[in-house]
């Protein structure tokens, strides 16, 4: 049943919905928790990732983040994300990201894995102080795996906020966000997911 709290996707790691120039390089690390609820379960969760994304275009993004789950040992987080920026003007960015992640962990004889696939649809609406929120509806799928369990499918489908605070060459990007999933065809039945985090990005 553990695997089943596994690889929660990513709401800080994905940064922002102006996408970065061509060539420019950014390093992000993210700190990430949350409240997990799947019956019979409840357990919270604290994730630390660290990562790279790179402007291959002015329009589309590319990155990277690696990651553990803290006080569960033996338990790694990978994420890849392509972005692509659909709208950018002074007041309004859209863009659209999609990424893939593998978590495995390991814990006394459980040893499980879960891959998840997101999609969300990122919404920055700038201030005029040059800030931006950051609204971002998505739509995940998840599916865990484990010794000695039947593997699990779901999808989930949420909605996070964030405040993106450019100061200087430093963004900081506090985020909270929910997820759930009423699927009753699972073991587990439906599944809900509070989420906050926080993201640090800066420049080459």
């Amino acid at each position: 049943m553990i695997a089943l709290l596994l690889g929660c996707a990513s709401t800080s790691g994905l940064g922002t919905a102006r996408t970065i120039d061509q060539h420019d390089v950014q390093y992000v690390i993210a700190q990430e928790g949350g409240w997990v609820q799947s019956h019979p379960l409840q357990t919270p969760l604290v994730r630390q990732d660290v990562g790279v994304r790179y402007g291959i275009t002015d329009d589309l993004e590319v990155g990277a983040t690696i990651g553990g789950w803290a006080f569960i040992a033996y338990w790694s987080h990978v994420q890849y994300d392509l972005k692509y920026q659909l709208h950018s003007g002074p007041r309004l960015d859209v863009a659209v990201d999609a990424a893939v992640a593998h978590d495995w962990f390991s814990v006394g004889k459980t040893y499980g894995q879960a891959a998840t696939v997101q999609v969300p649809l990122l919404v920055g609406i700038r201030t005029k102080r040059d800030h931006e929120w950051v609204l971002t509806p998505r739509l995940v799928y998840q599916h865990t795996w484990s010794k000695g369990s039947a593997p699990v499918d779901k999808l989930l489908v949420g909605q996070s906020v964030g405040f993106a605070w450019h100061t200087g060459p430093l963004t900081i990007y506090p985020n909270v966000g929910v997820l759930w999933s009423t699927n009753p065809a699972d073991a587990a039945g439906g599944m809900r997911v509070l989420q906050y985090g926080v993201g640090f990005y800066w420049p080459e």
